[in-house]
């Protein structure tokens, strides 16, 4: 089973990559180029990929 979440920018690299190493699907506001968005925005994003 996977489950995604969407993580911003105060979530410790060190427990983004624990999930990684337990299957569960993270993609980090880095990775996706949204570091600079305001709160709202990215949780508007992160809906939108769902």
């Amino acid at each position: 089973m996977s489950v995604g979440l969407y993580m911003n920018v105060h979530i410790r690299r060190q427990i983004t990559e624990g999930l990684r190493q337990r299957g569960v699907d993270v993609l980090t506001a880095q990775e996706d180029g949204t570091t600079r968005l305001p709160d709202s925005e990215l949780l508007d994003r992160a809906i939108e990929m769902k």
